[in-house]
Order: C-alpha cells, then sequence, then structure tokens
C-alpha cells in the first residue's frame, strides 16, 4: 500500500471478489473496501475512489466513529479533487451531526469521539479554501487544535496547526498569532520521522502553502520538496498536484521562472493522471502565469483559455484564477479592456469578491494598470481600495502591490509620486525577493523618473530592473526593459554565449535524455522518474526534436556538442574580455 499502491488496489480487487458476501464476512469486507478505496485514490482513480468510499459508509456502522471519520475524510478530499465542493462539506456536517457534535446543535458525547472529531473539522477547514467560500466554519480548524493537544497526536496537530495559518491569510486576519501557528507547525513536522511523516503528508501540505503565502519562500520549499519526496516514493499521486503546485508557485515568486515552469510541467501531468479537472485547471492556470512571464504571449493565451474552459460551470476560487490569469495573458496582448471585462466577470465587480484581500492585492494592481491605459480617473478610482490593505496585510510583497496599484494611478497624473511610490513598491518586493515584480516596479519608476526630468536617475534604475529580468529569465519584460534602454539612449548589456539546443531542453527532458544515454529503456526512465511511459515516450519525442536527432543514440552525441566551448584566451578571460 505504501510502495506501489496501484498494485495493492489490484490484489484487492481480487481478494473481494472471492470472499463472500456474508454476514460473518462484513468486518473484512469493509476492510478490505476501505483500503482499496485509498489505494485508488492516492493512484489518482477518483471517482472510482469516491464510489467505494460512499458504499464503505452505507455499510460501516456507527463506532468505532474514527473509522468513520477517517472513510469520511478521505471521501470529502476525493469530492475535492472532483470540484464537488457542496457535497464534501454536506458529508462532513452530516458526519459530525452524527457524532453528536454541540456546535451543530447536537447532543456533546463527550471526550469519546474527540479523535473523530477532530479529524472532520480539520477537513471542514480544509474544504473552506479552494471554493472561496471564507465566510463558514472559520472556527474548524482551531477546534481541531485544542483537540490534538488534548490527544498528543503530532502530525494532527501539525496539519492543524498549518491550517490555522492558512485561515488567517484567507480572512486578511494575519497577526503575531499566524506566524506562531506557522512555527509550532514547522517545529512538530521538522520533528517527525519521513515514515510518521509519510502517513499524514498533508501536514507537509498545510505548512508548505502558509508558508508560501506568509512570505517564508525558503522553508516552504524546504517542506514542500520533502512533501513530494515522500508522496512519491509512498505512491501517494493525489497530492502530487497540490505539492507540486505549492512548489512551483514558490519558485516562481523568487524568480526562478524556468525551475517553477517545469514543476508546473509536471503538475500537469500529475493531474492528468488523476482525470480531475479540478486540478488540470490549477496546473494550467500556473503554467499560464509562468510561460507569459517567460515572454511567451501566444501560448500563455492558449493555456489561459484552456484553464478556464475546463472551470467553465465551476465556482470555486481556482476558476476565478484561471481566469484572472487570462486576463493577464490578454493585458500583455495589447488588450487592456478585455483584460479588465475578464478580470471585473472573475471578482465579480472592481472590489473583486471572489478573492480575499491577501490574495486580491496582485490583480487589483493588473486591474488599476490594465484600466490606466485608457480611463485614468476610473484607474484612480479603483486604486483608493488599497488604502487600508498594507495595514490589514503586514507583508513585504503584498505591501509592494499596494504602493504598485497607487504607482499605475499616479502615471499620467503626477510622474514625480508615480515614482516615488514605484520605487517604494520595489524596495519591498525586493525585501521579499520577488525579482519579477521588483524589476516591473522599477521599470515603471524609470519611465516616470525619465518624464520628470531626471534622466541619470532613470538610467541607474532602469539597469537594475534589466538586471532583474536577465537574472529571472523574464522574457517578457526583458523586452521591455531593451525598449526603454533604446528610448533612453542607455548601452544595453552584451549578453554571454549560451547553447541553443540543449538549452531549450526542459529540466525534465534534460533528466530524461542522460538516462536514455545510460542506457534505460522507457519502462525503467518511467519507474525512476514516476512516471507513466507514454509521458516518457513524449518527452522522449521532444527531445529528438530540439536536438535534430532520430535515434537514442545519437542523442548523447547531439548533447555533448551543445555544450559552451571552452575559452580560447589567457585563462580566467571571459565573453566580456574581463576575469572570472
Amino acid at each position: 500500500m505504501n510502495t506501489t499502491p496501484a498494485s495493492a488496489a489490484h490484489w484487492l480487487e481480487v481478494a473481494l471478489r472471492l470472499l463472500p458476501a456474508t454476514d460473518s464476512t462484513l468486518a473484512l469486507r469493509l476492510d478490505l473496501l476501505g483500503r482499496r478505496a485509498k489505494a485508488l485514490g492516492v493512484t489518482g482513480r477518483l471517482a472510482e475512489s469516491r464510489d467505494v468510499l460512499h458504499e464503505v459508509l452505507a455499510l460501516l456502522p456507527a463506532q468505532p466513529a474514527e473509522q468513520r471519520a477517517q472513510v469520511a475524510g478521505f471521501c470529502a478530499l476525493m469530492d475535492r479533487l472532483l470540484g464537488r465542493h457542496a457535497e464534501a462539506r454536506a458529508l462532513l456536517l452530516s458526519e459530525l451531526h452524527r457524532l453528536g457534535d454541540s456546535d451543530l446543535g447536537g447532543p456533546d458525547l463527550g471526550d469519546g469521539d474527540t479523535a473523530a472529531r477532530a479529524m472532520l473539522k480539520l477537513e471542514l477547514a480544509a474544504g473552506r479554501l479552494m471554493p472561496g467560500d471564507f465566510t463558514t466554519d472559520q472556527d474548524c480548524a482551531q477546534d481541531a487544535v485544542v483537540i490534538a493537544r488534548r490527544l498528543g497526536d503530532r502530525c494532527l496537530l501539525a496539519a492543524a496547526l498549518g491550517m490555522c495559518a492558512l485561515n488567517d491569510l484567507s480572512d486578511a486576519s494575519i497577526v503575531e498569532q499566524s506566524f506562531c501557528w506557522l512555527d509550532e507547525s514547522a517545529e512538530l513536522v521538522d520533528a517527525l520521522p519521513d515514515s510518521e511523516l509519510a502517513r499524514h503528508i498533508t501536514a507537509a501540505v498545510h505548512l508548505g502553502w502558509a508558508e508560501m503565502h506568509l512570505e517564508r519562500i525558503d522553508d516552504a520549499l524546504r517542506h514542500l520538496d520533502r512533501g513530494l519526496r515522500l508522496a512519491r516514493a509512498s505512491g501517494q499521486n493525489h497530492l502530487l498536484t497540490y505539492l507540486l503546485l505549492g512548489y512551483g508557485t514558490a519558485l516562481g515568486l523568487v524568480g526562478r521562472l524556468r525551475e517553477a515552469g517545469d514543476c508546473f510541467d509536471d503538475a500537469r501531468e500529475a493531474a492528468a493522471l488523476t482525470g480531475s479537472d479540478a486540478l488540470r485547471v490549477m496546473a494550467l492556470t500556473q503554467r499560464c502565469w509562468i510561460t507569459l512571464w517567460r515572454g511567451d504571449i501566444r501560448a500563455a493565451l492558449r493555456l489561459g483559455e484552456e484553464a478556464v474552459t475546463r472551470a467553465s460551470g465551476v465556482n470555486d476560487w481556482f476558476s476565478a484564477l484561471a481566469s484572472s490569469m487570462l486576463a493577464q495573458a490578454r493585458f500583455y496582448a495589447d488588450d487592456p479592456a478585455g483584460c479588465v471585462e475578464l478580470l471585473l466577470q472573475a471578482g465579480h465587480g472592481p472590489q473583486l469578491r471572489s478573492f480575499n484581500p491577501a490574495y486580491g492585492l496582485g490583480w487589483l494592481e493588473l486591474l488599476v494598470e490594465a484600466t490606466a491605459a485608457y480611463d485614468p480617473e476610473l484607474a484612480a478610482t479603483w486604486s483608493q481600495q488599497t488604502a487600508d490593505l498594507p495595514r490589514t496585510v503586514a507583508l513585504p510583497r503584498r505591501r509592494g502591490f499596494g504602493h504598485l496599484t497607487q504607482a499605475w494611478a499616479l502615471r499620467s497624473i503626477d510622474p514625480a509620486d508615480c515614482a516615488t511610490q514605484a520605487l517604494a513598491a520595489a524596495t519591498l518586493f525586493d525585501q521579499a525577493g520577488d525579482g519579477v515584480d521588483a524589476g516591473r516596479a522599477y521599470l515603471l519608476a524609470a519611465t516616470t523618473l525619465e518624464a520628470s526630468g531626471r534622466g541619470e536617475h532613470a538610467r541607474r534604475v532602469l539597469a537594475r530592473a534589466r538586471a532583474l529580468f536577465d537574472t529571472c529569465g523574464a522574457g517578457l519584460f526583458q523586452a521591455r526593459a531593451l525598449r526603454e534602454e533604446r528610448r533612453l539612449g542607455a548601452r544595453a548589456p552584451r549578453q554571454s554565449r549560451r547553447s541553443g539546443q540543449l538549452g531549450s531542453l526542459t529540466r525534465r527532458e534534460t533528466e530524461v535524455a542522460r538516462l536514455v544515454t545510460a542506457g534505460l529503456t522507457n519502462r525503467q526512465i518511467a519507474q525512476r522518474l514516476y512516471l507513466s511511459p507514454r509521458t516518457v515516450e513524449v518527452h522522449l519525442s521532444r527531445i529528438l526534436a530540439k536536438l535534430d536527432v532520430t535515434t537514442r543514440s545519437a542523442i548523447a552525441p547531439a548533447m555533448i556538442k551543445t555544450l559552451p566551448r571552452p575559452a580560447t584566451g589567457p585563462p580566467g578571460a571571459t565573453d566580456h574580455g574581463g576575469t572570472a
């Protein structure tokens, strides 16, 4: 079950066929059904797992309550992954009512069922994030913390503490306690041995996502990476997309765009294996973001449109995010009015109520920037929504978005004040380690500094922006910075020579290519990288095309040819004529 769950699902199905359906075998049948449902779920066969879980719940007695809670909680997770948020919540509330939860109007049955109650409440807390319903079940995570402390359950406590921090973020109520939740959860997770954490990887999921959004990126990368390693090793594929999305987003936030894009490609593969449209929408949405930032506007539009199409008919947070990401791509495709129209539709008006204040600042900045392109007065009106937000969400990156929003509103009204706001934003983005957004703010500051007669300062600021874009590989903004350099008469730095063909391979393609040259078969590569053989075939066809070869044996020589040539000058010489 913990190493090859797909095989476990097969043998459990065989066992169930052989087992007579009698009263005397009911307990064993329930045990086997529950195990098979979990095996199906962790290997990504979500709909099948959900059907088996409903069969289990129909047969399972009320006691032991913890067993029912485990089944109901996993069934709710399958429902959420399938986009059935209302069904997931209704099931959990029904199980809590069955326990006689006093919060739901029933009698309190004492401490005997507290573990079951904690599991159900934690699932309710997790369920409020994806559908974007931030008005219900606010106290469930904290209730789970209280119970987990009483029980001394480290994994349950770590997961509940991480969820408390996420809920604070969603409710825009980030206070000192929010970081205390985070610190305690991290301490618990770090102390757990892999064998124990592998059985409760959601603790790493909740913690990593909370750390990412609360701008502790290094910690988030560390915990999400550990969760990924354990999920792959134990075959828990249903969690891979969540972990990959969190890891890739953290990479993107600190400007590691190529690595983030590779991570989102892996997330798309993992989502495709589950058959979950909800997971596919998430992966497509984030890939759209990175593809756009790297400069391929057409591809970003295609990805955004596919995400929105798959999300049609679903009203949750990621469907709104998909529409907003497509809106961003339309803006950079020179369609600011189309961008604004789609943002207003996704956000249910200029207040962007579909996004809570903590998440919505970045989209408000885009709304004001796009609107300023054709209606500066309206942009100025909408920018006033940021007035109180920096005090409510006192995190450097989100405060930076507040200043940048004000800067766009001032661009055509008061260039000097615009530059001041943009430079304040850039400083905060630098503090958060967000290279791309810092570069965007510096680029805006450079244009307005020049307009207010401070040309030399503008050129220095522009050089800073260009350096950030070059470091991050943000091709979209590199091109814009280059145009601005030409306008200001600044000299663009020479680019070092790089391999053309090998550099075009993604991280995953490079891994596959190296394993091919080592003599591994497609099936062996699939097992080594936790991919399907079909996915390996797709990667191999792309590698052959990019390296312009037709056989596997030609891959190694082609990769060697693409390596940078050694310098021919004296020791220490570089392409720029300086010293190493």
